[in-house]
């Protein structure tokens, strides 16, 4: 069995109604009781790995003094031209918000593809291993949806905090997920 340990990146403040996507803003990290419960809930012996992004991997330094691979797969959905602007003046009133696909930018249904793939490579390749990712909120939604074959919108429905923990468990043979907790806190 290989364990997934995925922390959503620390708080983001001052941006409040605003569409971050894969903008690079810093994240909050003065919650010192949630870093350490975080610190003593997860494993010792694990695989590190962070997204690209600054407010993930100041996360991930925070919870890990050792080295943090990162990986490009796990990073928030692109929101092309509609980062940075307020929720508010977004074209949000779809069916299928799961399948929206911002200008010069991709779907949480493109997310979902690329973090499933990133989760069998890397599964493959740390098999049997606990392996910790610190990445967004859209990465953890997408492993879910990856886990217990959702569809991308139901996974959407999942609340997913900042500093939270989600852990899923693989048993390759036969091909299973068990979740074993999702936006766990402090």
């Amino acid at each position: 069995m290989t364990a997934w340990w995925w922390v959503r990146h620390g708080p983001v403040r001052g941006h409040d109604g605003i569409c971050l996507g894969q903008l690079d803003v810093e994240a909050d990290l003065s919650d010192a009781a949630t870093l350490e419960w975080l610190r003593a809930t997860l494993p010792d012996d694990a695989h590190w790995i962070s997204s690209p992004l600054a407010r993930a991997t100041a996360t991930a330094a925070k919870l890990h003094p050792g080295p943090v691979a990162l990986e490009a797969a796990f990073a928030e959905q692109n929101f092309g031209d509609w980062q940075g602007r307020a929720y508010d003046t977004l074209p949000l009133d779809v069916d299928d918000l799961a399948a929206l696909t911002p200008p010069s930018g991709e779907s949480f249904v493109a997310v979902c593809d690329r973090v499933a793939a990133a989760i069998r490579r890397i599964g493959a390749a740390q098999a049997e291993r606990d392996i910790v990712v610190v990445g967004h909120a859209g990465s953890i939604w997408a492993a879910l949806a990856h886990a217990l074959d959702l569809a991308p919108a139901r996974a959407l429905s999942f609340a997913v905090e900042p500093l939270s923990l989600t852990a899923l468990t693989h048993f390759p043979d036969p091909e299973a997920w068990r979740v074993e907790g999702v936006n766990q806190r402090r």
